[in-house]
């Protein structure tokens, strides 16, 4: 999931004045690698449920690794975890995980949730479960979503089902076209529509006809050159281009700069992003798929008593400082590629 939030500080421009500055108190917390945070975290991933019509060979859900619940999140309970977090605090709100949001039939009504409280709201979709008609599409337009991820890796049904095993390009573009239609018939300006084309050996040949589609259907084209494979699947999947930019370079690498070492990873979930399953289950990242890593419930206990509890404040210390022990408890940091890739301070 490389493209979580690679829009993070956008929050010069979303959420009310306060949100935005404690955005930047949660960023100085951060910095200074504090394991107690008075800061709330701005950023939310709710997963409407850990469920997909795809069979995508990098995915926990669509290879069959993972170990959640296919249940998907019902009003009830999703009233039980809002009521558990500070709405005032949040600034970006993602609708998406291990799943495909549009299964869920509440998704337009819980996007309209956070909308109508200023929260920027997003979603990554594939797009290819069904044809959507002009009402369900008129519908999540007038939720106030603002931005809609879709993936598309590939031009030609060939390259395209290399990653996004059952899925249909030509179902994809149709309601591709039929989104921006309906966008244009309403005088729409939202969501955003961004095309997404994990750039990889197979499709890599395309790029050049993927740009002229996203135009073509009012979309922002987006390419990742590098996203999460299985231990061993790199070689498959790496690109040309990746392999020749990167031969020298670590694949978690360190960037320098005037202020500070630092590597910009997901690794920064620790202290600014909470993620929640669809059964209110909390996790320390987004790298998950088994229950028994969650450590907390939000059906339970509040967002701050989760986010300040033992285990979150041991992860925070291990991540960054190589003298900490094994995490004592199930946990995904340990033997983490993205261990120590928080801010550094410099030489």
């Amino acid at each position: 999931m490389v493209d979580v939030f690679r829009k993070a500080y956008r929050f010069v421009r979303y959420g009310n004045r306060q949100a935005r500055l404690l955005r930047l108190a949660n960023l100085m917390e951060m910095r200074f690698q504090r394991g107690r945070l008075l800061t709330h975290p701005p950023f939310l991933c709710l997963d409407l449920g850990p469920v997909c019509n795809l069979r995508c060979l990098c995915c926990p859900t669509g290879d069959g690794t993972s170990k959640l619940v296919k249940e998907f999140l019902e009003p009830d309970v999703f009233g039980r975890i809002v009521k558990n977090i500070r709405l005032d605090r949040l600034v970006h709100v993602n609708l998406y995980r291990l799943g495909e949001p549009l299964l869920n039939k509440h998704l337009p009504e819980y996007i309209g949730f956070f909308a109508d409280r200023g929260i920027f709201t997003s979603i990554s979709v594939n797009f290819s479960a069904k044809d959507y008609d002009d009402d369900y599409l008129a519908a999540l337009g007038r939720s106030g979503l603002d931005e809609m991820v879709v993936c598309v890796d590939g031009t030609t049904q060939e390259t395209y089902e290399k990653y996004r095993m059952g899925g249909s390009l030509e179902r994809v573009l149709g309601n591709l076209r039929r989104m921006a239609a309906v966008k244009r018939l309403l005088g729409l300006a939202k969501p955003h529509v961004v095309y997404k084309m994990l750039l990889n050996r197979f499709n890599q040949h395309e790029v050049d006809e993927a740009k002229r589609l996203a135009v073509e259907l009012d979309a922002e084209f987006y390419q990742p050159h590098f996203f999460w494979t299985p231990e061993g699947g790199a070689e498959m999947w790496t690109s040309d281009e990746f392999r020749e930019r990167y031969k020298d370079t670590p694949q978690t690498y360190v960037v320098t700069d005037s202020r500070h070492r630092y590597v910009d990873t997901e690794c920064r979930q620790l202290w600014n992003t909470l993620h929640v399953n669809a059964n209110g289950d909390v996790f320390p990242c987004c790298f998950y798929a088994d229950p028994a890593v969650a450590f907390g419930n939000l059906l339970f206990e509040s967002a701050e008593s989760v986010w300040n509890g033992e285990r979150m404040r041991y992860l925070r210390g291990y991540v960054v400082d190589k003298a900490v022990g094994a995490p004592p408890f199930p946990n995904r940091c340990a033997g983490c590629p993205h261990r120590f890739c928080t801010y550094w301070p410099a030489n």
